[in-house]
């Protein structure tokens, strides 16, 4: 039993300088002439959030401002866009980059009243890059605004979406029905 201690120890040891000698050593750099030491950082490297990509279908529908859509029992008619860079009374909600506006001409043709979806308007920028509407500056810039909205059959609403975007870039709106394509339209300023 001593002699197999011992061969532990030994291979313990092996192990333990073998580790050593490749995570941390000396070597002479024959180019320049210099030493180079090479040794393992522990720290980990930071975080680096990945941005999910959403590609525009290969069988979406462009559509501009003077188109009206059907979609979804709705008939909805994008008439302005605008940017600020604060939203509220007196600009109380400032943005994190800036504030992109959409007003929505939206009346109801579905037979019963109902509920304006709520999930399926986006903007995204040139890089797919998916935003959803800001539901607090949307609720801060006043009566109208996108989410929830009861509409009786045959009525007719203007409602508001904002997007809090990064200011650089160029964006395009995107529905997505429950059924049918999704319907795309760049945004000019």
């Amino acid at each position: 039993m001593h002699k197999e201690l011992k061969i532990i120890i030994i291979i313990v040891a092996a192990i333990v300088l073998v580790a050593g000698t490749l995570f941390s050593f000396d070597r002479e750099s024959s180019l320049t002439g210099s030493t180079v030491i090479d040794t393992v950082d522990d720290t980990p490297a930071p975080a680096v959030p990945v941005i999910p990509r959403d590609p525009l279908p290969a069988d979406a529908q462009s559509f501009t401002s003077q188109d009206t859509l059907f979609l979804d029992g709705y008939e909805i008619k994008v008439y302005n866009s605008e940017i600020r860079n604060r939203v509220g009374e007196g600009g109380s909600l400032p943005a994190d980059g800036q504030y992109i506006l959409l007003y929505l001409k939206v009346t109801n043709v579905n037979n019963r009243e109902s509920y304006f979806p709520q999930n399926f308007l986006f903007l995204y920028s040139n890089d797919d890059i998916k935003y959803t509407v800001d539901t607090e500056a949307t609720n801060v810039y006043g009566f109208g605004g996108l989410y929830n909205p009861v509409l009786r059959k045959g009525q007719e609403k203007i409602l508001k979406a904002v997007f809090d975007v990064p200011p650089e870039g160029s964006y395009a709106i995107r529905f997505y029905p429950a059924e049918g394509p999704v319907y795309y339209s760049p945004l000019a300023f």
